[in-house]
């Protein structure tokens, strides 16, 4: 339960009957005439009800939860909580479109940004794109152009199928990535090349994950000779 949220855990209630008669002496007393003239009866219902309520509240270092969990457990509870807290909170710094339309910009005619640099190509291209058979990654071509908050990697897709295909973003996105674009076309011709410009956060390992989940209602599209 939350600080500062009331919970009802019981209660009860009591109902209280009381009848007060009233008559005038001697007159009230005479048969038939003395109850409907010369008296009177008054009845009164009172109900009290009382419930159980409880509100917690978080005083001084009792904040800090993980006081009172042993000194043995106090790296494993801490190895949980950093992912969880590094997933939550919101990405720092904020990151504007505006900047990364003008970096792509540059990139995409051959000109570097003054805040990027060249750097070796940092992760596996095969986890850059994760493309349909319809494509090819040239794995010997790429580019890699590090940032003060982002970077940009390049790559080469190839059409190696025997129609136009269109290159799609989603398949070149991960939760890391901030934008995605195509350069010449989207579409392209048999055996036709385009680059794929994609802008990422820097990777932060998370413990809570693994491996890609393949989709089970999505299957994979198979190149036709």
């Amino acid at each position: 339960m939350a600080e500062k949220r009331s919970l009802v855990v019981g209660g009860f209630h009591v109902t209280e009957s009381t009848d007060k008669h009233s008559k005038v002496p001697l007159l009230g007393d005479i048969p038939l005439l003395g109850k409907a003239l010369f008296s009177s009866t008054e009845r009164q219902n009172n109900r009290r009800e009382r419930l159980f309520i409880l509100t917690p509240r978080v005083i001084g270092d009792q904040t800090d939860p993980s006081r009172y969990l042993p000194q043995a457990d106090q790296v494993e509870l801490q190895a949980a909580l950093t992912p969880l807290a590094r997933r939550y909170d919101p990405h720092q710094p904020v990151i504007k479109r505006s900047d990364i339309i003008s970096t792509l910009a540059h990139l995409v005619t051959g000109q570097v940004p003054k805040a990027f640099k060249v750097a070796p190509m940092p992760l596996g291209l095969n986890t850059l794109c994760s493309t349909r058979n319809l494509l090819a990654l040239n794995t010997e071509r790429s580019q890699w152009y590090a940032g003060p908050q982002y970077n940009v990697a390049v790559v080469v897709l190839r059409n190696q199928f025997n129609r136009n295909v269109r290159i799609d973003e989603k398949e070149c996105s991960t939760s890391q990535t901030l934008a995605v674009s195509v350069w010449p076309r989207a579409w392209l011709k048999p055996g036709e090349e385009a680059e794929v410009f994609i802008a990422m956060r820097p990777v932060v390992k998370d413990e809570h994950i693994s491996v890609p989940r393949p989709s089970l209602i999505t299957p994979t599209q198979k190149a036709k000779p």
